[in-house]
């Protein structure tokens, strides 16, 4: 008999059959046969063990009467009796981000598209008139961005629709007005979520109403109120 087991031939699903067996019949290293065409005599093999070949039952054997290789030093993949070949479940952190990133992908960007054609028009030719406004002349960028924020979603929980948002025109490094660092904060903000998400259309405001240094904001209706 070899002193060591000869792996060559056998699959996992037979190494995980062979530690079965061991652990139904307690064959340890303490506890073993000790005459092998004895221990094989008295062996019947069950339904799980049916389909192995009379080779396999004789390596079997002597993986279980073998003095240098004990059965917790199998490897750990090998001791799964789970099938290895088969994929593994996706696990909940990815699968909520996949959902988190088709959420993301539904939610329409604010623009002329998401609403009626006369509003629109009303808006161009300046004869709608905001029902609130926010100046933020003399303040940073933070500050400011904080500040429209609350002011976009304090108006949509007290239902209102058309709100006006003053950055000013300012001016850049350059010193190009109607580019100060508060005009291009406005359009970025207001394009990403969560903030869009209550907002139909933005635009420049008519001239009656600060031109290109302002903004009208039409938000969504209040379906709570």
């Amino acid at each position: 008999m070899p002193k060591r087991l000869n792996f060559k031939g056998l699959t996992k699903t037979d190494l995980a059959v062979w530690e079965q067996f061991c652990q139904e019949n307690k064959l340890t290293k303490t506890d073993k046969p000790k005459h092998r065409s004895r221990a094989v005599r008295a062996y019947t093999p069950t339904t799980i063990e049916a389909g192995l070949s009379a080779s396999d039952l004789e390596d079997w054997e002597c993986f279980c009467n073998s003095d240098d290789l004990e059965f917790n030093s199998l490897p750990r993949d090998m001791k799964n009796h789970e099938n290895t070949d088969k994929p593994r479940r996706i696990r909940k952190n990815i699968q909520d981000q996949v959902r988190t990133k088709q959420k993301a992908q539904n939610v329409k960007t604010p623009g002329p598209s998401q609403i009626d054609p006369k509003i629109l028009k009303c808006l161009n030719s300046g004869n709608l008139h905001p029902e609130r406004t926010l100046d933020l002349h003399g303040m940073l960028k933070d500050e400011a961005r904080k500040t429209v924020k609350k002011f976009v979603l304090e108006s949509y929980i007290d239902g209102k629709r058309l709100i006006l948002v003053i950055p000013g025109k300012g001016k850049d490094a350059e010193g190009r007005r109607g580019f100060g660092p508060l005009n291009q904060l406005i359009a970025p903000l207001l394009s990403a979520p969560p903030i869009s998400q209550y907002i139909l259309h933005f635009q420049n405001a008519h001239g009656t109403h600060g031109g290109s240094g302002a903004y009208y904001i039409y938000l969504k209706r209040n379906k709570a109120l």
